[in-house]
Formats: structure tokens, C-alpha cells, sequence
């Protein structure tokens, strides 16, 4: 993810030589611009294949995103693997085992306060 301040400028998708070690993985959004994000997909003929190659379009049209950090570990639960490693994760929290360090949380819109994943 590219960022200007806290605006989002570009989801790097798929990228070797990505200009940012940041990773996107949750979004909020509202109704209206879900229903946005779907009319551009149709527009496009539903070309996109990944969610942030859409994202990028729509934010080239006008839209805006900003871009909150949160949480410590990343792991790809499209995986078994990843899968594994979030359960992994979350069950060292459980038991009170290396949660140093190993805290995922999720951001409030605003920025302004994060809480660890139950």
C-alpha cells in the first residue's frame, strides 16, 4: 500500500518491488461506497480480479481511502499455512505465551486506537 500522509495513493497489488512494506488486509466501508466499488466492477466489465486492482480504479475516479496501522503480525489466511500460523498466533494470546510483539489488532477508522483481536 502507497500512502500520502494517511491517504491511500495505491494498493500495490501482487507487486515484487512494492514501494512500501506495508500490507493491506481488512477494509470498512459504507453501504454507498461498497455499492460504488460494485458499479465500477461492473463497469469494468468485472475485469478485476483482485480487490485492490478495483480499489485503485476507484481511487483514481476521485475516491478516498486512508490507510490506518495496525497490528504487529501478518500471515495470508487464504493458506492453510497462513491459516496455521494466525491460529498459531492467537493461541499464544490465549495463553498468555508471547503476546509481546505478536498483538493483532484491529484500527479504528479515525486512527486513534487499536484493540487486540479476541
Amino acid at each position: 500500500m502507497v500512502l500520502d500522509g494517511d491517504a491511500v495513493r495505491e494498493i500495490q497489488v501482487k507487486s515484487r518491488d512494492a514501494a512500501s512494506s506495508w500490507v493491506w488486509g481488512a477494509f470498512k466501508l459504507t453501504g454507498g461506497i461498497l455499492s460504488e466499488l460494485h458499479a465500477l466492477w461492473q463497469a469494468r466489465q468485472c475485469r478485476d480480479e483482485y480487490v485492490g486492482t478495483l480499489v485503485n480504479a476507484w481511487l483514481a475516479a476521485g475516491g478516498r481511502a486512508t490507510g490506518v496501522r495496525a497490528g504487529s503480525a501478518y500471515v495470508d489466511t487464504g493458506t492453510l499455512h497462513g491459516y496455521r500460523a494466525a491460529m498459531a498466533l492467537l493461541g499464544a494470546e490465549d495463553a498468555g505465551e508471547g503476546a509481546q510483539g505478536r498483538r493483532l489488532s484491529l484500527g479504528h477508522p479515525k486512527g486513534d486506537e487499536t484493540r487486540p483481536v479476541p
